[in-house]
């Protein structure tokens, strides 16, 4: 009951609450340990707090070093914190191990992007397209991808088709619209 009640106060940023019951968690089934930093690292992340977030996400991998969803919010925050070197090397790590996932391979994809490595986007966008062919995200993201490498036309294809998919997303018609203007503008 103290890992449920923790991920439940995580889930509603009472960080404070949630460490509470993660310690009670581990102290009765040290099994949690992984679970629990990677809970906490979340929270913190959603609080802002990415520095105690980063160490949480290390402490869940000391643990259980196969633990992908940890290695990708890792990354993610040592993304967001500049230190790009440790960004790519769990970014990459992730990568191997979350293949079967494709909301954290969309988000490695978009990582990659803003790594300025849109080619290794690409080549995971390729096989998601192929497996997810009507998911509005990773059609949206293969678009994001494909501007980045300065394919306009095709991202403005990928963009339309994400929009038949989920027309209420407001991002979408606003990055189609930012695109054909500038195609204008030449």
């Amino acid at each position: 009951p103290y890992y449920l009640l923790g991920k439940l106060y995580a889930t509603l940023g009472r960080v404070d609450e949630a460490e509470q019951m993660m310690a009670s968690a581990i102290r009765l089934d040290p099994g949690y340990l992984p679970y629990a930093h990677l809970t906490l690292g979340v929270a913190l992340t959603r609080a802002g707090k990415v520095e105690a977030a980063i160490e949480h996400f290390r402490q869940a991998l000391a643990a259980d070093p196969n633990l992908g969803l940890a290695s990708y919010n890792l990354g993610l925050c040592l993304l967001n914190a500049g230190k790009v070197d440790e960004a790519r090397q769990a970014l990459g790590r992730a990568q191997n191990l979350c293949q079967d996932d494709v909301r954290v391979m969309t988000g490695i994809a978009a990582a990659w992007v803003k790594l300025g490595e849109p080619e290794r986007a690409e080549d995971i966008m390729e096989a998601l397209v192929r497996s997810y062919p009507a998911d509005a995200d990773v059609l949206y993201t293969m678009g994001v991808v494909l501007e980045a490498e300065g394919r306009i036309d095709e991202a403005l294809a990928y963009f339309r088709r994400a929009l038949r998919y989920r027309p209420d997303l407001s991002t979408i018609r606003s990055r189609i619209e930012k695109l054909e203007s500038q195609k204008l503008a030449r």
